[in-house]
């Protein structure tokens, strides 16, 4: 009932009765009889009656209706102009509001999702964008009140339509864009749901203890994490402030990995998101985490970064892919040539072991170069990259992780130029990729680092 081309199809059976079958599908197929053999193959194809009937019944879109609309104006109807086009937002929204009165209903309730995203690949197109967003306003303004049914809607919101744009968009472009979503959204209720909520999904869809002995042994878990006071701190930053009731909705999960996660997804496509995620992260240890674990920050960089996470922008993809290049191409290869290992014998290596420990301590460092916002993520430590990674250093003397940390965090430093740390008994560890192969530039050169080469150079310094 939304598409004009039922107006067409209507007329077509019309007047077939009236003709009859054989003049009506001679003219249609321009003089042939239908089914006659034009020596041509399937370019030779014509109507017939069965195949008249099949396409009019076939939905919207259908090869068979859409071909049958092009024929139809072609021969027929030629002054036809309008088959195939959806009727203007107002006229269709008040011919399906009647359409679902006549079914016997007494409201129509819209569920729009992913709306934004859809906007966001036709930013190159203003026009198109200026169009669809007043259709979107006329959800709520199109004399809603001579409808026959009440419209309700639910439209996603997700982000703007200016986060879209990449460092090449002119700033006003971006103003304008951020005002044509504006003026549609402010006609709309807000319905937030903040970072904050995430733990109240995640444990009502993802993490249910099977029954009121399994929330007990659950609690005796936590409460372990929380006797390690110095880690306990830690494993509780966020954005939020959450507490230990927080940590007890999300666990085996922290309040600091869960805000790691939230900056993650948000820099990836829809179907990346937080609850995902935490699923794969349960799938991929279901054969070795124990209740008494908590799931390290560091795995994060496995399901997004090597996953097929698919980042929003340009800008992101390149940091995805400057962090992936690094890992795979320079730290992996050190590790396994460090712990003697090849990736076959890594990869049955228990979750406990060295190699396993300080490659999830490296992915820690490279998550948090890829999510600067993440407050969890933010001047990183010895001790608190550690706590991030709970109970995957361990120290004979409690309260050394850190001075093993730091150990790891030297020789690193010592191979990559990346990786820095600063001063003081427990200091900040960064890794910086600006995506630049600065060994291979050296190595280039390596045939004009003579003596004489240099002191000419200081020379002219």
């Amino acid at each position: 009932v939304l598409h004009r081309s039922d107006a067409l199809f209507t007329d077509a059976t019309n007047m077939r009765a009236t003709m009859g079958d054989e003049a009506f599908f001679a003219a249609l197929n321009g003089g042939q009889r239908p089914g006659a053999d034009s020596g041509w193959g399937d370019l030779g194809w014509s109507w017939n009656s069965s195949a008249f009937d099949a396409a009019i019944t076939e939905p919207v879109g259908g090869d068979g209706r859409t071909r049958l609309a092009q024929d139809l104006v072609s021969t027929l109807y030629t002054g036809y102009t309008k088959t195939g086009e959806w009727l203007e937002i107002s006229e269709g929204l008040k011919v399906m509001t009647q359409h679902t009165r006549d079914l016997g209903y007494d409201g129509l309730v819209l569920f729009l999702d992913e709306l934004v995203l859809w906007l966001g690949q036709h930013l190159g197109d203003a026009q198109f964008i200026a169009t669809e967003t007043s259709k979107v306003a006329k959800l709520v303004e199109t004399e809603m009140t001579s409808l026959p049914v009440p419209i309700v809607s639910f439209v996603a919101r997700q982000r703007d339509l200016k986060d879209f744009l990449g460092g090449g968009t002119v700033g006003a472009e971006q103003v304008a864009l951020g005002q044509s979503f504006q003026w549609w959204e402010d006609r709309f209720d807000p319905i937030f749901l903040n970072s904050a909520d995430l733990p109240k999904i995640v444990q009502q869809r993802l993490l249910q203890p099977k029954d009121e002995a399994a929330a007990a042994l659950i609690g005796a878990a936590l409460a372990q994490v929380k006797a390690n006071p110095g880690a306990w701190g830690y494993l509780l930053t966020d954005e939020v402030g959450s507490g230990e009731v927080d940590f007890a909705a999300v666990y085996p999960f922290s309040p600091a990995l869960v805000d790691a996660l939230v900056a993650l997804s948000s820099l990836l496509q829809r179907e990346r998101t937080a609850l995902k995620i935490m699923g794969e992260l349960l799938v991929q240890g279901r054969d070795e985490l124990t209740l008494s674990d908590v799931v390290p920050v560091g795995d994060l960089f496995d399901v997004v970064v090597l996953g097929t996470s698919t980042p929003l922008t340009q800008d992101m993809k390149q940091r995805f892919e400057n962090a992936a290049k690094f890992y795979r191409e320079k730290m992996r290869p050190h590790l396994l040539a460090k712990h003697q290992l090849t990736e076959a014998a890594a990869a049955s290596l228990p979750r406990t072991a060295a190699f396993r420990t300080e490659d999830r301590l490296a992915k820690t460092l490279l998550v948090a170069e890829i999510a600067p916002g993440a407050v969890s993520l933010k001047n990183l430590t010895a001790s608190k990259l550690a706590a991030l990674n709970f109970g995957s250093v361990r120290s004979m003397v409690p309260g050394q992780e850190a001075t093993q940390v730091l150990g790891l965090v030297d020789q690193w430093s010592r191979e990559f130029g990346e990786v820095t740390k600063g001063p003081g008994a427990d200091p900040i560890i960064t890794l910086t990729l600006a995506g630049v192969d600065y060994d291979s530039v050296i190595e280039r050169v390596q045939n004009i680092d003579q003596p004489d080469a240099r002191r000419s150079l200081i020379r002219d310094l």
